[in-house]
């Protein structure tokens, strides 16, 4: 498709430019790795894991509200949240 048939696509599906691009950041960023094979873990969850940097996806993180130490795979979205914030 050339770049207007995208957008016209994007409507006749009912997906907003802003959802689609977090679906190609999760792409782009995660397409061979382990995060896309678990059926688990939520289009939301996948795009926070995809931002974090790619050094930080794969080392346990300490959840500042709570204390725990858990993987990026383990973590909910308000977690995820969390790490993100201190991981800048």
């Amino acid at each position: 498709m050339i770049h207007g048939e995208f957008g016209n696509w994007l409507e006749s599906i009912d997906m907003s430019n802003s959802q689609a691009n977090r679906f190609m950041k999760v792409v782009s960023e995660l397409d061979s790795s382990k995060f896309l094979t678990t059926r688990n873990i939520g289009v939301e969850a996948l795009y926070y894991i995809a931002t974090l940097p790619e050094d930080e996806r794969d080392k346990e993180h300490k959840i500042p509200s709570t204390g725990e130490t858990k993987t990026v795979n383990e973590m909910t979205v308000r977690e995820l949240r969390e790490v993100k914030k201190t991981s800048h």
